[in-house]
C-alpha cells in the first residue's frame, strides 16, 4: 500500500482528493490543513511515498515542509508542489532539485497523474 500525504490549507479539496485518490487501489492518503501538524506527522511517519502540498500554506509554505523531510534524508519520498505561475515561487521551487513535480494550480484535481509520479 502507497501512504500519500496531502497539504493544502483548504478542507474541501483535500476530502475530495483523498476521496479520489483512495478509490485507486493501495493508496491510503493522509489529509492536513495545518502544516505545522503536517511537519509533526512527517517527523514521526518514515513510510510515506509521496508528500502533495501547496506551496501557500498558512505558518510554514509547502516549500518549508519539504525541507524539513529532506534533512532526514528519507530516499523514498517523492515530492510534489502545487502552485500558481508566481514567477518568485517558481524560481525558488526549482532551485530544490529533490521536488519531483510542480503543478499549477488548475491541475490540482488530476489525481491520476499525481499517483503516476509513485511508479
Amino acid at each position: 500500500m502507497k501512504k500519500v500525504v496531502l497539504i493544502d490549507p483548504c478542507e474541501e479539496f483535500l476530502n475530495d482528493e483523498k476521496e479520489i485518490m483512495e478509490s485507486f487501489n493501495e493508496v491510503k492518503c493522509i489529509a492536513f490543513t495545518d502544516s505545522l501538524k503536517a511537519r509533526e506527522y512527517l517527523k514521526n511517519n518514515t513510510d510515506v511515498d509521496l508528500l502533495i502540498t501547496d506551496y501557500m500554506m498558512p505558518n510554514l509554505t509547502g516549500l518549508d515542509v519539504i525541507k524539513s523531510v529532506m534533512q532526514r534524508k528519507n530516499e523514498q519520498i517523492k515530492f510534489v508542489v502545487l502552485s500558481d505561475e508566481n514567477p518568485k515561487i517558481m524560481e525558488e521551487l526549482l532551485k530544490l532539485n529533490e521536488l519531483d513535480t510542480i503543478v499549477r494550480l488548475e491541475y490540482k484535481t488530476n489525481c491520476w497523474f499525481l499517483l503516476t509520479i509513485l511508479e
